[in-house]
């Protein structure tokens, strides 16, 4: 027996079995309709499945593709061979079919007749598949009555080459209003696998031994990066200095942020030219905007102009922006990497978190302490960007410890995360005195003493680490937290804080 055929023996034991269960439970089989599917999953099935296909052998792996794919999203497949007098059914998937049509153990199976023209014969002589309105003249009549289908059905059907022939298809569609759509989705999953089945029957997968050697390069300077030599690591072995080095020009300010800092600094600006100076940059004025009408800074009036964003928020908080926006265009790995992305994220949260620890306390110095909360997370995207096998190293040990990250860091590297974001606020020249709470944030206890600018910045931290915790954990938090302690913050207030955290919609502001 080959692959694919074990393949669809297996799918249709596993179809018997659970017909089985369901008679003997007395309920029945589950129907499994389309349902409507929203643009992030019809994304993230592509993404899946173009992987899955990038991997694909033989014919037995497409196939499985299109079975995943299939009951992923609740559309109906069939599985179909051509014999010399027609088509049999090999398998059905979220669709019933009368028995004469697929009776996997009969020694002489149904064999609908085909037609005139037959679309199935074209398909095996031109190896392509076939997206569009099922061409009713074109296939087995017996195949459309079985389906319920008719022209204003669409759906795809892709030819699969076996032991050398071409003569095995699958049939897909969508009984939903997103139909025609989903079979566009699949009709690119079905070129590319095409294409790469074509390849390797003539064993010529289009990459020339050139470009081969060049990726090989690539990615085995890539796993060198990301090997795990960090074992033995004793504190002092690796300076913070060093780890830093390693981004290289990523830790420059652009010239845009570097232009706009200076004219906020200047005690003459005013909105008008902050407005024209922040015109120049289409993403930070998008940025600012929805910054300005996002819930952390509730208003009951829409702002639509760059100016109004400005006046609304101050000249302080318009900065602390531009630094949000300067971070992000020199770390451009956080719009592609699930792992960068996610840090951003939590930096972001830190700094608007420390924000509202100054304003509650009523801080001269909030805007700073934003900064700080922002700068001190991105030390860990500096670490994971330079070292990436050393922080995913430091990120499970404290998951399999439950202890924080930075006390991790502190015991195996002799520094944490805190003092490369102290490194870029001083390249950044963002303050000295930014640059030593950051340091500090996470050694409240050592003497002499932090400040409370380190403080607020640890309690922003600490509330941050809260967004996605239910009560429990967030009395838990209050509880570990020496910063509430040094800054008089009780429960009640920690659990206000940590609320109003929990309703800012942080992917708004990236």
């Amino acid at each position: 027996m080959s692959r694919f055929d074990a393949v669809v023996a297996d799918r249709l034991e596993a179809n018997q079995q659970e017909a089985e269960l369901c008679a003997a439970a007395g309920i029945p089989p589950p129907q499994r309709t389309a349902t409507e599917i929203g643009t992030e999953q019809r994304y993230q099935d592509l993404v899946r499945s173009l992987a899955a296909l990038d991997e694909a052998v033989e014919s037995s792996d497409v196939m499985q593709v299109f079975l995943d794919l299939a009951r992923r999203q609740g559309a109906r497949l069939l599985l179909l061979r051509q014999w010399s007098t027609g088509l049999r059914i090999l398998l059905a998937e979220g669709v019933e079919l009368p028995a004469r049509l697929i009776e996997p153990r009969s020694a002489n199976p149904r064999v609908m007749t085909k037609r005139e023209h037959d679309l199935f014969d074209v398909l095996t002589r031109e190896r392509v598949a076939y997206a569009g309105p099922v061409p009713v003249e074109h296939v087995p009549r017996e195949l459309l009555e079985a389906l319920s289908v008719g022209e204003d059905q669409t759906a795809l059907i892709v030819p699969l080459p076996l032991r050398g022939k071409w003569c095995t298809y699958v049939y897909l569609d969508w009984r939903s209003f997103q139909g025609e759509q989903l079979v566009q989705d699949a009709a690119l999953l079905a070129r590319h696998a095409l294409l790469r089945l074509q390849a390797l029957e003539r064993d010529a997968l289009p990459l020339g031994s050139g470009m081969r050697e060049i990726l090989g390069a690539v990615t085995s300077r890539r796993r060198e990066r990301e090997r795990n030599h960090f074992d033995g690591l004793r504190p002092g072995d690796l300076q913070a200095r060093q780890v830093y080095e390693q981004v290289g020009e990523m830790t420059v300010m652009p010239q845009v942020a570097g232009r706009l800092l200076e004219l906020i600094n200047d005690q003459r600006a005013t909105p008008a030219m902050l407005e024209k100076e922040i015109a120049r940059d289409l993403v930070l004025a998008a940025r600012l905007l929805r910054v300005a009408n996002s819930s952390f800074y509730v208003s009951a009036i829409e702002i639509r102009s760059i100016r109004d964003a400005v006046v609304r928020l101050g000249f302080k908080t318009v900065r602390n922006w531009v630094v949000v926006n300067a971070s992000r265009s020199a770390f451009p790995g956080v719009n592609t990497s699930p792992l960068l992305h996610r840090i951003w994220r939590d930096s972001l949260l830190s700094a608007l978190a420390s924000q509202s620890v100054a304003e509650h306390l009523g801080a001269e110095d909030r805007e700073a302490v934003f900064v700080g909360g922002l700068m001190q997370n991105i030390g860990q995207l500096i670490m994971a960007r330079a070292l990436p096998g050393l922080y995913g190293k430091l990120v499970e040990d404290a998951r399999k410890e439950g202890a924080p990250l930075w006390r991790i860091e502190q015991r195996t590297l002799g520094w944490d995360h805190g003092e490369l974001g102290a490194q870029l606020i001083a390249d950044w020249s963002l303050g000295a005195e930014l640059a030593h709470a950051v340091r500090r944030h996470h050694t409240l206890d050592a003497e002499p003493p932090a400040g409370s600018l380190a403080t607020m910045i640890a309690l922003g931290e600490d509330l941050a680490g809260c967004v996605e915790a239910d009560q429990v954990g967030v009395d838990q938090a209050h509880r570990a937290s020496l910063a509430a302690v040094r800054l008089g913050v009780d429960l009640s207030r920690f659990r206000e804080l940590a609320e109003r955290l929990r309703g800012v919609d942080v992917e708004a502001c990236l």
